[in-house]
């Protein structure tokens, strides 16, 4: 499977199951993420790729502030709410 930076993902194992998290960067068979909330982008949560669930789903301008270093965790609030509007994801993180 393919992850892409940017991309939303939901926990699916450990005790944050459920929680949805923006892809910050690929690390060997982990992800580095970060919900805005819970999870800062300068301390991102370190979670096994099988340990997600990929919901193909992007906003590209967060995509775009994430490569270039200046994403803030208004930014990744801001995209998770807005995919969950498009694409009725249901989150804990409201």
């Amino acid at each position: 499977m393919i992850y892409k930076v940017g991309e939303l993902v939901t926990s699916i194992a450990g005790h944050d199951v459920g929680q949805e998290y923006i892809i910050l960067e690929e690390v060997g068979d982990s992800l580095k993420l970060a919900n805005g909330r819970l999870r800062k982008v300068d301390k991102p949560k370190l979670k096994k790729k099988k340990h997600v669930q990929l919901k193909h789903a992007e906003v590209p301008e967060i995509s775009e502030k994430i490569l270039s270093g200046h994403v803030t965790d208004a930014d990744l609030v801001y995209a998770i709410r807005k995919l969950k509007e498009n694409s009725n994801v249901k989150s804990r993180c409201n």
